[in-house]
């Protein structure tokens, strides 16, 4: 302040210029303010109307408890028809949608073969027919018999608990076995998949 003519702000000054700060934050704040008490008078209206609308529906609602589903408030008015089902493991499917359909590949039906880019229809069914069951695949039995290096395998999951054992695209006979044998060496996890297969 040397060399000028200016006193430094007086305490008043200064009590003014922080009120001005102070309002200009508040100014900037005072959406958030007032939308504040609207958010929790809708959320106070919505729990009211949920425990009116829960009472007066038949429900038990409480402040801490719960209001049961409708299939827990069944009446005499509806039945539900259960039966015992008894799976044929020689046809799963029986009495199903899926009861006509063939097994394995043979159940992929392909389109008729059309002309590709530059090559002629009958070059794409000379192409398909070259690679129709030439899949990948591994022998895992021999004689009813699971082949030791799948035994070596499932021994090697069943020292790993996090793993999971899937049957993948064996048949359905083979599938039993790697199963049965899986639940005999502790393998916990084990899925069945392409069963039909």
């Amino acid at each position: 302040m040397a060399g000028t003519d200016e006193q430094p702000p007086s305490y008043q000054e200064m009590q003014r210029r922080w009120a001005a700060v102070q309002g200009r934050k508040f100014h900037r704040k005072f959406p958030t303010a007032a939308i504040a008490p609207v958010i929790v008078v809708v959320l106070l209206l919505g729990v009211a109307g949920y425990w009116w609308w829960s009472s007066s529906h038949g429900g038990t609602a409480t402040a801490g408890g719960s209001v049961p589903l409708p299939s827990s408030r069944v009446t005499d008015t509806m039945t539900v028809e259960q039966k015992d089902i008894a799976l044929d493991l020689n046809q799963p499917f029986a009495d199903t949608a899926a009861a006509g359909w063939a097994d394995g590949a043979n159940g992929i039906v392909l389109p008729a073969p059309a002309a590709v880019g530059k090559w002629t229809a009958a070059q794409v069914t000379d192409a398909e027919n070259q690679v129709k069951g030439k899949g990948p695949s591994v022998k895992i039995s021999e004689n009813g018999k699971l082949l030791p290096g799948v035994l070596a395998l499932l021994d090697y999951i069943a020292t790993r608990k996090q793993l999971t054992l899937e049957t993948g695209h064996v048949s359905a006979e083979e599938a039993l076995m790697v199963i049965k044998e899986a639940r005999a060496r502790g393998i916990q996890h084990i899925v069945a998949t392409h069963g039909m297969t």
